[in-house]
């Protein structure tokens, strides 16, 4: 017995009983393409034992009916492998009329048996009946079905590409080979495991991408759905304010004009997952406006020192309120920036604001890019106890306050920004 031949078959059984545990380690895939994949693999095992077993008998001859059930075993199982794959794939329709051609085939097979007309056992061993041509036709009917499946699976997913399926081609093609080049390494089921491996893992490959594009599409959803419940409850917020949402929408618009610069030039190594966190947590940085009485916040005279301090609590209790709102609903990074926003966005530079009279760096940087939109926005709008600042003189009060106020790496640039608008 040819030792390539051997060496093979071996290839075949082992690869086939890995891709069944492989198969059922995999969470993404349906129970029922388990299935199906998993008998593929065992069937395709025991087909290339029945045909190692075969071989062996034409070199020692025992009985011409245990050769005979070896035989008709391999010949029933490889055209019945292509319909397992399609199965496993999830190509039902377009396999059952290959399954009536294969239950017929295995009818003919049994039923002209006796008579010896396509597995002839000699003395000298197997030979080829006149009417083999019936199993070499239903052969090659379900392995260009098999070949065609790789089309036809791309077609049901979202994600493919041309390269993966020429890919795949040529892998079904080159093991193919062996069974060409030599007779005596001529075994359908080495290329019939290497075609079922590359089309399982096709399909595997596709339904995580597909897998993985529903997710994230979710993600989307629930992202968007969580701005619009951020923007509702800072609406809620500006509308005890005596404001109607537009320093909401005002100050988003200056935080991500800072973001996106300071991403572009490469300050303080923000990136495009803090930029989109920053421009979702602006709209909450008053949150904790919440807890502040009506009679303070539309108060149009001069608060009181006492007052004063009480608006001032809206910076801690913001934090508290974003950690209470936002806890088991959103990943701990984002409301530990929200958080920050909330809570510090009052602090300034030189370390004389508030709660925690933080200086420089001290302050996270998502509360130092907060106070510069938050306060020009204020200074540029009206509001019950003051009138807007004409812009000129707004942007003249952050310049003089850089490095005092405003951290002076980021502040240039939104000057810059402003003045060029």
């Amino acid at each position: 017995m040819n030792s390539i031949y051997s060496v093979l078959i071996v290839t075949c059984v082992i690869a086939s009983i890995g891709m069944i545990f492989h198969i059922h380690s995999v969470t993404a895939i349906p129970k029922s393409s388990k299935f199906w994949f998993s008998a593929l693999y065992g069937f395709m095992s025991i087909g290339a034992i029945a045909e190692w077993i075969g071989v062996w008998l034409n070199l020692h001859p025992v009985s011409p009916n245990i050769h005979q059930c070896f035989k008709l075993l391999e010949f029933c199982i490889t055209p019945m492998l292509p319909i397992l794959m399609a199965y496993g794939c999830g190509l039902k329709k377009s396999a059952k009329p290959f399954w009536i051609i294969v239950i017929i085939h295995v009818g003919v097979e049994i039923a002209l048996l006796p008579f010896a007309k396509i597995i002839n056992i000699t003395p000298e061993g197997y030979k080829r009946g006149e009417w083999y041509f019936i199993y070499i036709l239903v052969y090659s009917i379900t392995f260009v079905y098999q070949l065609t499946m790789l089309y036809h699976l791309s077609k049901r997913f979202q994600n493919r590409d041309a390269l993966t399926l020429i890919t795949a081609l040529l892998l079904v093609f080159c093991s193919v080979v062996p069974s060409i080049i030599h007779s005596a390494t001529r075994t359908a089921f080495f290329g019939m495991t290497i075609t079922g491996i590359v089309l399982y893992l096709y399909y595997e490959g596709l339904t995580l991408q597909d897998m993985m594009k529903g997710i994230s599409e979710k993600n989307e959803k629930i992202r968007a759905m969580q701005d619009k419940i951020i923007v509702g409850i800072a609406d809620l917020v500006e509308s005890r304010d005596s404001n109607t949402g537009t320093h909401i929408k005002n100050t988003a618009h200056y935080v991500e004009l800072i973001v996106k610069k300071a991403m572009e030039i490469g300050i303080y190594n923000i990136d495009e997952k803090f930029a989109d966190m920053m421009i979702s947590a602006a709209p909450l940085h008053d949150v904790g406006k919440l807890v502040v009485p009506d009679t303070i916040l539309r108060k149009t005279a001069r608060l009181t020192d006492e007052e004063f301090e009480i608006i001032k609590k809206h910076t801690s209790e913001g934090g508290k309120i974003v950690k209470h709102l936002l806890e088991d609903i959103t990943d701990n990074e984002y409301i530990q920036l929200v958080y920050n926003v909330a809570k510090y966005h009052h602090e300034k530079w030189d370390g004389s604001g508030y709660p925690e009279g933080l200086k420089g760096e001290e302050i996270p940087i998502e509360a130092r890019i907060m106070a510069i939109a938050d306060v020009y926005d204020a200074l540029t709008m009206e509001r019950v106890y003051k009138k807007a600042l004409p812009r000129e003189r707004a942007l003249s009060y952050i310049a003089e306050n850089i490095g005092k106020q405003f951290d002076p790496a980021i502040t240039p640039l939104f000057l810059s920004l402003m003045k060029n608008s």
